[in-house]
């Protein structure tokens, strides 16, 4: 559901034709006035079948075809015919965009004819040269070719092409042209959320769900704009509603899933997205779905679906990681030893792998070799908090103090800085008899601990005595 100018020509947002009767191309012209004919015939025809007049809607429909024989999608025109406009254009109608563009060169290259312009550039743009679409959209308007779809078209292409601020003012002038285009003001939210606009965007999404109700686009451009408002139960809403009518959609499905975490609803989580996610081979939702059934206590479904993540994506470091800490903390240790040493073995320069490597021998009851583990993730990255922090506190445990409190120090400093952090830098500073610092770093740990830590409280209480 996202702005792209095939996502517009399927979802019917915008021709893949664009004629003019009072074009100054006669051919345009003549082009124009037979499809609109055979448009017009084959709209009557389908009012004489559902009359109950089936021979003389045959009748239309055949006169319909000789006038615009792609009406019905197929076509023996020749090349070389003096139609060959109407050729190419039909052959852009029925999506054979590759035989339209080289049908369409030469006639584009001579200028003149908007339509043939537009037409490339529908062809340019479906095969992932935005920047030529544009360009040939802008010749397009210079024919005077003046048309909401052509200022949609080209603002579309603008968006994909980054050019934001010009995007937003050709699908601008295309809500100023057609008031009640739905994907015109849609395409507006999207390009205004790029802009990081949200507040914009979700007016300009609410004005196109006004004209539209089931327009994807608008949808999920309003959730897109509640998402990053920090709305996210409103985000979450509105993605559900975009997701009722095209339930195979992944990204939606991922969207809702992203909104319903950032909303802390692990529960709707596990019951709504769990179950979809078992048949959809994407790593972002099986790590929202695993997180959920971690933070709800189930570790097993939260391994089953974080070691999809991982095998779906094993430059996951996170991942991998997760499963690893998952096998350790149920004290499966070999299955978590194969785990940590093969990411090691992946990624050798990762601090945070060898720091888990650590923790897996400090519970093998080897604390020597967990400090060389906890050593090594450090010489590769001093800013790694959990390494220092643990290395701090074996140091503390072995009477190392003045070493434990300079990493403890460097820990905190640190924006990962956990209570784990803060708790054994107020114990460093204890050893050291500096009570006021310890009892500044306690009350830090307490105040990040999301749950009551003993050994914190006890510590702090023998700051306060001392």
């Amino acid at each position: 559901a996202s702005l792209s100018l095939r996502s517009l020509l399927e979802q019917g947002g915008i021709p893949p034709v664009l004629v003019s009767a009072e074009s100054a191309d006669p051919r345009e012209r003549i082009a124009a006035l037979k499809m609109n004919a055979a448009a017009d015939l084959s709209r009557l025809a389908g009012e004489l079948e559902r009359s109950g007049m089936a021979g003389e809607a045959e009748k239309l429909r055949r006169q319909a075809e000789e006038l615009d024989p792609y009406v019905f999608g197929s076509s023996d025109a020749d090349d070389s015919s003096a139609d060959g406009l109407s050729r190419a254009l039909g052959l852009a109608r029925r999506g054979d965009y590759q035989g339209a563009a080289a049908a369409l060169e030469d006639r584009a290259r001579k200028g003149g004819s908007g339509a043939a312009l537009y037409t490339l550039a529908i062809c340019r743009a479906v095969a992932g040269d935005a920047a030529a679409a544009a360009e040939l959209l802008r010749k397009a308007a210079d024919t005077g070719v003046e048309s909401a779809a052509l200022r949609l078209a080209l603002g579309t292409v603008l968006a994909e092409a980054g050019q934001y601020e010009e995007a937003l003012r050709q699908l601008r002038a295309a809500a100023a042209i057609d008031p009640e285009s739905a994907f015109a003001h849609a395409a507006m939210a999207e390009v205004e959320l790029l802009l990081g606009q949200p507040d914009r965007a979700r007016e300009s999404a609410q004005e196109a769900l006004s004209l539209d109700a089931d327009l994807p686009l608008a949808r999920c451009a309003v959730g897109r704009a509640l998402y990053q408002l920090g709305d996210a139960p409103g985000a979450a809403r509105e993605f559900g509603k975009a997701l009722e009518s095209d339930p195979a959609n992944p990204d939606l499905l991922y969207n809702l899933a992203a909104a319903l975490a950032a909303a802390g609803r692990n529960d709707q989580i596990i019951r709504e997205i769990a179950p979809a996610a078992q048949d959809v081979q994407d790593p972002q939702i099986a790590r929202i779905v695993g997180e959920a059934f971690e933070a709800a206590g189930q570790k097993d479904r939260a391994r089953e679906f974080l070691t999809r993540t991982a095998e779906l994506l094993p430059e996951s470091e996170e991942a991998r990681l997760r499963v690893a800490r998952s096998l350790r903390e149920e004290g499966r240790l070999e299955e978590a030893r194969a785990a940590v040493e093969e990411l090691v073995r992946d990624m050798p320069r990762s601090a945070a792998a060898l720091t888990e490597l650590g923790l897996l021998e400090e519970a093998a009851g080897d604390p020597g070799k967990a400090l060389q583990h906890y050593r090594n993730a450090i010489q590769l990255d001093r800013t790694a908090p959990q390494a220092l922090t643990h290395a701090g506190r074996l140091l503390l445990a072995q009477g190392q103090v003045k070493e434990a409190l300079n990493l403890l120090k460097q820990a905190a400093a640190l924006p990962g800085a956990t209570a784990e952090t803060y708790h054994w830098l107020g114990e460093a500073h204890l050893a050291s008899g500096k009570a006021l610092l310890a009892i500044e770093a306690l009350r830090e740990a307490a105040r990040q601990s999301e749950t009551p830590r003993g050994e914190t409280g006890r510590a702090l209480g023998r700051a306060l005595l001392m």
